[in-house]
């Protein structure tokens, strides 16, 4: 650590996601990330987390890669994985990665006739604009991003103000919240949930 630095705690949103995903009543509920990117590994991380806190299997299979973060990307690679799985059964939540995530794989279920939150829920992590304005709107993590800017701003002045040595670089990690809408819900009982 040579330089100060300033993010949100992906590992800690992504296991409050799926915390609540499972206090729903959600047992099969999958991961959608993309790549291997050190935050991806860290939303895998919580996402592990959360089932390891609840005493249950770790399902290191339901991790599934979308292929990119763009949503007509996403939701394209979905509807492809859809269409070679007979549709998201056993999943009855699906925690993404990032909003565009979880509206590209939205749009596939809803093209697939699946019902969001009805059938399915979808959790998204960001908190961006449009997924307030999404039909359903999403339920989603705040990632606080001008709050990251204020931090930032700060240590700068303070690394600024000490003389070359005498300081040690910081690194900073700030939570997120849980930003409930309308994407999530209990499970259907009349849909699989094995």
């Amino acid at each position: 650590m040579r330089v100060d630095t300033v993010a949100p705690s992906n590992r800690f949103g992504a296991k409050l996601a799926t915390v609540h995903l499972l206090e729903l009543g959600h047992k099969k509920i999958a991961l959608l990330t993309w790549g291997n990117r050190r935050v991806a590994k860290q939303w895998t991380e919580g996402f592990l987390d959360a089932f390891r806190q609840a005493g249950l299997n770790v399902p290191v299979s339901d991790i599934i890669d979308v292929g990119d973060n763009q949503q007509d990307v996403v939701e394209t690679n979905f509807r492809k994985w859809l269409s070679k799985h007979n549709g998201p059964s056993p999943y009855s939540a699906f925690f993404c990665s990032t909003d565009n995530v979880a509206l590209g794989a939205m749009n596939a279920l809803q093209n697939h006739g699946y019902s969001v939150p009805n059938d399915i829920s979808i959790m998204g992590f960001d908190n961006a604009l449009f997924g307030k304005l999404s039909s359903p709107s999403l339920s989603t993590i705040h990632v606080p991003m001008e709050e990251t800017g204020h931090v930032a701003l700060n240590l700068l002045e303070e690394a600024l103000t000490l003389p070359d040595g005498e300081r040690s670089a910081r690194r900073v990690e700030l939570g997120c919240r849980l930003i409930l809408r309308n994407s999530t819900g209990v499970p259907n009982s009349s849909f699989s949930k094995s």
